[in-house]
């Protein structure tokens, strides 16, 4: 139910953070009383402003990766994305447990990803803590990975004892409204390719069926109607 896929390249890695040091920032909220507001004794980290041309060059940079990466356009179903927020973590910075969540942004959120910016030994401390059954998991993928896992799971970062965590952070609804069948479908999917990749040579009506296993369970499970959210 934990996913973890390479994403960006270097030369992305680098664009984003190059317009990450330019951009003008404000602190992240949490929503408290049906509101959101800063809170430091909750949440302490920065995130670019979205009016700004940085927020449009690094969204750009994201889309573009997601739109090309196979993971992200069929092995996950993923039906609607939210806007990514662009998220530093700086010494000291920290989030405390917390449920992301129903819905945001006016979509069910099955998904929740944090795509790395910065390298694990660019910063001490700021793992991302998942808690799986009474266990706390911890998660720091290398630059450019992206961490794909349920959006009820309890959560929290680690504080920043040194160094600086760059992180894009969104959520997504998924195809298949069904939580079961929509982790086998993954899996299914993950599997698929993971046998394509180790047998290239293999004649290219082999992993049809498979697929038309998948494509028959989406048309008969998934909701396919327009998205109504997008602008």
């Amino acid at each position: 139910m934990i996913y973890e896929s390479e994403l960006l390249d270097s030369k992305e890695l680098s664009r984003i953070n190059s317009y990450f040091d330019d951009a003008p920032t404000k602190p992240g909220l949490v929503k408290r009383d049906g509101k959101h507001q800063v809170n430091p004794d909750v949440k302490d980290n920065h995130i670019i402003q979205q009016t700004s041309p940085q927020f449009r060059k690094c969204l750009d940079v994201v889309q573009t990766a997601m739109r090309n990466n196979e993971e992200f356009t069929s092995v996950y179903i993923f039906k609607e994305l939210t806007v990514p927020i662009f998220a530093e973590y700086r010494t000291g910075g920290f989030y405390n447990k917390h449920i992301d969540d129903v819905t945001i942004s006016g979509i069910k959120t099955h998904h929740s990803i944090s795509i790395f910016l910065t390298e694990p030994d660019e910063y001490e401390g700021g793992e991302l803590m998942l808690s799986v059954g009474d266990q706390s998991v911890p998660f720091k993928p290398k630059a450019g990975n992206a961490l794909v896992y349920p959006t009820g799971l309890i959560h929290h970062v680690n504080p920043i004892t040194s160094g600086k965590r760059r992180v894009v952070i969104l959520w997504a609804t998924s195809i298949i409204d069904e939580t079961f069948l929509r982790y086998q479908l993954i899996a299914q999917s993950t599997a698929t390719l993971a046998a394509m990749k180790a047998c290239p040579d293999a004649p290219v009506d082999t992993f049809l069926p498979f697929e038309q296993i998948r494509a028959n369970f989406i048309r008969e499970y998934g909701d396919l109607r327009p998205n109504v959210n997008q602008s």
